[in-house]
């Protein structure tokens, strides 16, 4: 029974998001016994599947799966995977999240050149820089943590040190 119960779980979590995405510009694919909803996001933008979900995964705050991962070589088709074994309130503030940051995808790609796309309205509509943006670059990141992990290791006394000569 506890089978059961599993799958009411999902069936109801997954109508409950399906519910919440049929308003938007997303086309639903058909998602039976699995806790993903696949999405077709054509009708919204024509980036890469993985450019696409790191977009809406870093400027929207939902989190998106490119079926082109599961090909080799990244079979392109503009489809994307959402999960919705989630809390209730986290599936609602997905669904708060999406139809709006979709509209306003398609309307910065109508409007504007690729390089101004990126970034996110306020509740006011003012634009704010994406946050994306104000980061450094992981390669950057990473070199800056190694330089201060060697002066750690450069500012410890001599003596603190193994000496595996010894």
């Amino acid at each position: 029974t506890s089978g059961l119960a599993a799958e009411r779980l999902e069936q109801r979590k997954r109508d409950l998001f399906r519910a919440g995405l049929a308003h938007s510009r997303l086309r639903l694919l058909p998602s039976e016994g699995t806790y993903f909803q696949s999405v077709d996001y054509s009708a919204v933008s024509s980036l890469p599947e993985a450019d696409f979900c790191q977009w809406l995964t870093r400027e929207i705050g939902v989190a998106a799966i490119p079926l082109s991962a599961f090909y080799e070589g990244g079979f392109e088709q503009g489809f994307a995977r959402l999960c919705f074994a989630k809390k209730d309130e986290t599936l609602q503030a997905a669904l708060a999240l999406i139809p709006a940051g979709i509209v306003w995808r398609r309307e910065a790609e109508r409007t504007a050149s690729a390089a101004e796309v990126p970034g996110r309205f306020t509740e006011t509509g003012v634009r704010r820089p994406a946050p994306a943006l104000r980061r450094r670059p992981p390669a950057r990141r990473r070199a800056r943590q190694l330089r201060r992990r060697r002066r750690a290791v450069d500012a410890e006394p001599r003596t603190a040190r193994a000496d595996p000569g010894r």
